[in-house]
């Protein structure tokens, strides 16, 4: 709970200083947005490099 309470509050914090003080940033959005797609690329090269796992029937 305490490390997800200082990471809301570090962001919060950090948002305050990069945004303008409307909130409205497209350059924001857009490296927010280009952090997502990097990472569902990252994940999906790392996830299709694993070999399938075989399942094999316990024998009683």
């Amino acid at each position: 709970d305490v490390l997800f309470f200082v990471a809301f509050v570090g962001a919060a914090a950090l948002s305050a200083v990069a945004l303008p003080s409307d909130g409205r940033s497209p350059a924001v959005l857009l490296g927010v947005a280009g952090g997502y797609a990097a990472t569902g690329v990252l994940y999906a090269v790392a996830a299709g490099r694993r070999p399938p796992v075989e399942h094999h029937a316990r024998e009683v």
